[in-house]
């Protein structure tokens, strides 16, 4: 049987390379236009949805405006808490295959009550989705045969950040987005081993993943894909989150990965530290180390990117899809 899986997460990179091309190859006016017209909303389901959390907080730190994101089940359920009749707004649906029955229904809502068409981003064509919305970002290369997304996670988000890197004439973000296919392919030949020991040598039956602000989306994604993957109980919070009540549930057999921000470097070490009583098992997932985190964690992964917070981001998700990948194989789960 084919390895759907693992090949698509190793094809990554290469998918990465496609999107920038194909970000500066076409104007993408539709996407353009959600980005300027009213409050910009996000929405999707699942991956989709964590995809949007990180990608609301890439938007407002490139145009310093705000960007909501919202899951399609709340807009399908109680759209009035979320939208004002006094503001003006514009949504931007995610999915992979466009065949969500929540987006789907969102963006229809969105197209009746706001007199403005959905635009959507999507790996497959046509799909029901594309059917009603304007179609902003149709991304082919990153299209999926395994049932665990992957590549169609990383793939819109870059898409998305490169269109507003351009949006917003910011060069250098968008030159450092362009080393992401290359960096992306050492990261995922370094990590390899590293996560294949961490997932055959421990004996973990909770997991819980750790992000703050943009990080946020990708810890939950993360987890996400543990749960689908091992099928055993995972959970994401912001990071400092975890000492409000979480942290009671950490034993010897939890594994708690952090995924490391910058901009929250001196609370996230002393989290480290307030973890240590627990005996949770500690993965750090960073650009590079320190001797304050490699004192208070068992495992450590450099991504030595070289570069910026933001546009760095999705490179620590192979890493974890990764994990999850070997650890569903050390507990006998067979992949698709």
């Amino acid at each position: 049987m084919t390895d759907f899986t693992l090949n698509e997460i190793h094809s990554q990179p290469e998918v990465w390379q496609q999107v920038i091309e194909l970000c500066e190859k076409q104007e993408h006016s539709k996407i353009k236009e959600w980005m300027c017209n009213g409050h910009s909303v996000l929405t999707g389901s699942g991956s989709s949805f964590y995809l949007c959390l990180t990608a609301a907080s890439c938007f407002t730190q490139l145009t310093h405006r705000k960007a909501t994101a919202v899951s399609a089940s709340e807009i399908c359920t109680f759209p009035n808490t979320l939208f004002s009749e006094t503001e003006k707004y514009s949504l931007l649906a995610v999915s992979r295959n466009g065949k969500s029955v929540e987006t789907v229904d969102a963006a229809r809502w969105f197209n009746e009550s706001c007199s403005k068409k959905t635009v959507a981003i999507s790996t497959v064509t046509p799909s029901p989705l594309l059917e009603i919305c304007e179609p902003g970002l149709v991304l082919i290369p990153a299209a999926e045969c395994s049932r665990y997304m992957t590549r169609a996670f990383t793939a819109p988000l870059l898409g998305i950040q490169y269109l507003l890197a351009s949006s917003t004439e910011n060069k250098d973000f968008r030159n450092e987005l362009r080393r992401l296919p290359e960096i992306g392919a050492q990261v995922i030949e370094r990590c390899s081993s590293t996560v294949k020991f961490i997932a055959e040598q421990k004996d973990f039956d909770n997991y819980v993943g750790l992000g703050q602000g943009p990080f946020y989306g990708l810890a939950a994604e993360a987890m996400l894909k543990v749960k689908e993957m091992v099928r055993v109980p995972a959970h994401a919070y912001p990071t400092l989150e975890v000492m409000h009540g979480p942290n009671y549930l950490l034993s010897r057999k939890t594994l708690v990965t952090l995924l490391h921000a910058d901009g929250a470097k001196n609370y996230e070490l002393a989290l480290l530290k307030r973890l240590q009583p627990s005996g949770a098992c500690r993965f750090v997932i960073c650009e590079k180390t320190s001797p304050e985190i490699q004192q208070t964690a068992e495992f450590v992964f450099e991504l030595c990117s070289g570069l910026s917070e933001f546009p760095r981001l999705i490179l620590t998700m192979p890493v974890m899809q990764l994990f999850a990948y070997y650890r569903a194989h050390a507990v006998g789960n067979a992949l698709e």
